[in-house]
């Protein structure tokens, strides 16, 4: 990947690099930009998610188990720990004297506490293409319901996510379930879910399958209640800026970036600090009409606002191309 940048740096300006192999930057000029969405520079696994909730350790032995599924010893430990500080030493060295781009302050604030120093950074937080949901921005609640074949009267939740452990929806359809509800609860992106959070006498849970982007966002607009259980420290997850840019509520864990996108999302967006205080945000949402009738869709930054962001970090790396040279 080194080879493939510093190839491209001969006939460009600049290179703007969206990838996990932060140390492919080690020795390349500054006008190799990097945007980074996880945590892949400090956490071997790259999300900052150990045993079943946000790791909360910066001590490299604490990674050897968790990425090897607890099957180690005191040797394994103590090589891999040796192996995480000098990566993290060759990340720093990789980013340091170039501008590096994140997706939101409370990512920064992580990268910077697990390699324990400052980062010469710009926070460009994730957009929207307004051009992609505009046709689904005008279907109402009703019609979006009708398209999809589900109840016109009926509260719904719905959650998308990957089948992972740090994706949180395992842990809470467990908690969503303990108490009856009339509410439908939708999932996106599983095939088939444990029997111990399937359908009850007292709930109804339905799993999708795997669905596509517009059909991700057309179910977001027939719902309700969005919720985004992610135990990890999620840095920017635009389906929360698409959730809340169609007027969904969303209600999510307090942690990453998330808390950063409550405050500028209209009330669009709530955060509780527990699985437990999600789902009774949820029933909140589901039960007073006066906090589902009084949101409003927020405006998350545009494609267009983004690119402007980012010329502005090309030109600092082209002027100082030219003050070095």
């Amino acid at each position: 990947m080194r080879q493939v940048i510093r190839s491209l740096l001969r006939n460009n300006d600049v290179v703007h690099y969206h990838g996990q192999y932060v140390t492919c930057l080690m020795g390349l000029p500054p006008r190799a930009i990097p945007t980074f969405h996880d945590y892949a520079g400090v956490c071997p696994v790259k999300t900052l998610f150990r045993g079943e909730n946000q790791c909360d350790t910066t001590n490299s032995r604490d990674c050897g188990p968790c990425y090897f599924a607890n099957n180690i010893g005191p040797l394994r430990e103590s090589v891999s720990a040796r192996q995480v500080d000098r990566w993290r030493s060759e990340v720093l060295k990789s980013i340091e004297g170039r501008v590096n781009i994140f997706v939101s302050n409370a990512q920064l604030a992580l990268w910077e506490r697990y390699l324990d120093a400052p980062i010469h950074a710009e926070v460009i937080e994730n957009f929207i293409d307004y051009r992609s949901i505009k046709d689904i921005q005008g279907i109402s609640k009703l019609e979006a319901r009708r398209r999809l074949e589900l109840p016109p009267g009926r509260p719904i939740v719905f959650l998308a996510s990957a089948p992972a452990a740090y994706k949180g929806t395992t842990q809470f359809l467990r908690e969503w379930i303990k108490s009856p509800s009339e509410a439908l609860t939708l999932v996106g992106g599983w095939e088939a879910l444990e029997p111990s959070v399937s359908t009850s006498e007292s709930n109804e849970v339905r799993p999708l399958g795997w669905l596509p982007r517009e059909s991700v966002l057309r179910y977001m607009k027939a719902c309700d209640v969005f919720v985004m259980p992610s135990l990890c420290p999620e840095p920017s997850p635009t389906a929360v800026l698409e959730a809340s840019a169609l007027g969904i509520p969303v209600v999510a864990m307090d942690r990453g970036g998330i808390p950063g996108m409550a405050g500028n999302a209209h009330g669009l967006v709530r955060v509780a600090d527990s699985l437990v205080g999600v789902c009774g945000e949820i029933r909140r949402i589901l039960t007073e009409p006066d906090l589902s009738s009084l949101a409003s869709p927020s405006v998350p930054m545009s494609a267009e606002a983004a690119v402007k962001r980012l010329v502005g970090v090309y030109s600092d790396a082209l002027q100082k191309k030219e003050e070095n040279s």
